[in-house]
């Protein structure tokens, strides 16, 4: 499953961030994801 790469890969990248700076991003990129996966349904 390439969705479940990419999210582990940017979950690695993300705990080296700043916490919040993070979550936010983590946030963003999922609602990204979500609304790709949404459209190619």
């Amino acid at each position: 499953m390439l969705e479940l790469d990419i999210i582990g890969a940017w979950d690695a990248r993300a705990v080296n961030l700043d916490q919040e700076e993070a979550d936010r991003n983590v946030y963003e990129f999922d609602l990204t994801l979500w609304n790709l996966l949404s459209t190619l349904a």
